[in-house]
């Protein structure tokens, strides 16, 4: 099984947040992955909150506060959001989205571009 998620290490060796598992220690890493992460330590890293969301969504940026845009797409691919902000926390409303997957993508003034999705569930 291959496990994905916000960790950087397993016990003293570094895996790239992607690791293959097979019921005890982790065996190998298989790169690098992009999007949400837990591990607020990197640079330029978000977590997105609650997942699925029901009434709001919030993302917390861990990168020094600059300007960034934030685009929300449907399932489709069509854009439903666009937020310009140069706070570190920014919540939306999702009360009038429909229940599915979106997509988000990040790109901050330096041209860092992170993405992700989350799931809307009234």
């Amino acid at each position: 099984m291959y496990v994905g998620g916000g960790f950087q290490y397993m016990d003293t060796m570094q895996v790239n947040y992607i690791a293959r598992w097979v019921g005890g220690n982790f065996v190998d890493t298989c790169g690098t992955a992009v999007g949400v992460f837990e591990n607020p330590t990197a640079m330029n890293q978000v977590v997105v909150y609650p997942n699925p969301a029901s009434v709001s969504i919030t993302f917390h940026f861990f990168d020094s506060q600059q300007s960034r845009s934030l685009i929300i797409y449907d399932q489709l691919g069509r854009e439903i959001l666009r937020e310009e902000t140069n706070e570190n926390m920014i919540s939306l409303s999702v009360e009038s989205f429909a229940e599915g997957i979106y997509f988000y993508t990040i790109i901050s003034e330096n041209n860092f571009l992170s993405s992700g999705k989350f799931a809307v569930r009234h």
